[in-house]
């Protein structure tokens, strides 16, 4: 999926001038060569995956062929990412993020070089893993993986069952100190009612004796299931529902004709150990830089 081909997804031109095309005389080659040629890597595709469901979940995506940014529905989910070695930083942006297409400048400083000194810090490394589309290890005769007794998921069809679901998100990813509570509460269930409908996205719900306890979204694009938002309320965890879901999901992903699956991760965290087990591989990695004091 090139996400440029996306109305919902491309520069205004007032966005565009903030991020100018490099000069043909500049001495570092055609952005448009080495756009082409990342874009011909199957990694790419996975990140592209994450931009859509960042475009549709998270905020506006603006993209073009040296840099992408996401204009978050709250500052904070904001970022910016150049995808060419040779960009100004716009002075506006208080998060950067670089991927292994970001590039090295010939002859200057690199990314993280640059970024220090300009009074970024690094944050968070999050993880791109991926996973072949390969049969559940357990499975009935029907070919559909197998669920414990009492326990059953569903894909969100209805209004109810998509504020369940964020009602799952809450419990399981806002504690009850996080700074944001407030605009996530408020914003999970408006986001969980305006997305179940697209086809491009799955929204899983799973339930124990009939209580929704945890949960997962899919997004699908160019042969690549990407799985977000997976979650178990803390009541339920270390009871195996999350495999469950990937369980499922590969399944679903399977009978629907995707090749590969991916998903995002903290570096060395429980949830990457837990999808390590689960047969997914690191792919790549992207590295968040914050601007110190927030001030752009």
């Amino acid at each position: 999926m090139d996400l440029r081909e996306s109305g919902d997804l491309t520069y205004p031109a007032a966005e565009a001038a903030r991020h100018p095309e490099p000069s043909a005389a500049d001495d570092y080659g055609d952005p448009m060569d080495s756009t082409n040629a990342r874009r011909l890597t199957p990694h790419f595709e996975l990140m592209e995956n994450h931009l859509a469901f960042l475009g549709t979940q998270r905020g506006s995506l603006h993209v073009t062929d040296t840099a992408v940014e996401l204009t978050g529905k709250a500052d904070f989910l904001s970022f910016w990412a150049p995808l060419w070695a040779d960009l100004a930083i716009p002075e506006h942006v208080t998060e950067v993020r670089t991927f292994p297409w970001s590039g090295e400048p010939r002859g200057g400083d690199s990314w993280h070089e640059r970024l220090l000194s300009s009074g970024f810090s690094p944050e968070e490394e999050l993880r791109y893993m991926e996973a072949p589309v390969a049969p559940s290890e357990t499975v009935t005769p029907s070919g559909s993986p197998h669920l414990p007794d009492g326990v059953s998921v569903s894909v969100v069809a209805t209004d109810e069952d998509a504020l369940a679901f964020s009602g799952v998100q809450t419990e399981g990813f806002i504690p009850p100190d996080l700074p944001s509570r407030d605009w996530w509460v408020r914003a999970l269930p408006e986001t969980a009612l305006r997305q179940y409908r697209d086809p491009s996205q799955t929204f899983y719900l799973l339930r124990d004796r009939g209580e929704p306890v945890a949960v997962s979204l899919t997004v699908r694009s160019d042969g690549v299931c990407g799985i977000y938002a997976v979650t178990t309320v803390p009541s339920h965890r270390g009871r195996g529902f999350a495999t469950l879901l990937l369980d499922v999901i590969r399944h679903d992903a399977r009978r629907q004709g995707d090749i590969r699956l991916t998903l995002q991760v903290e570096a060395d965290s429980d949830a990457e150990r837990l999808y390590k087990k689960c047969r997914f591989t690191t792919a790549f990695a992207s590295t968040a830089y914050v601007r110190q004091g927030g001030d752009a």
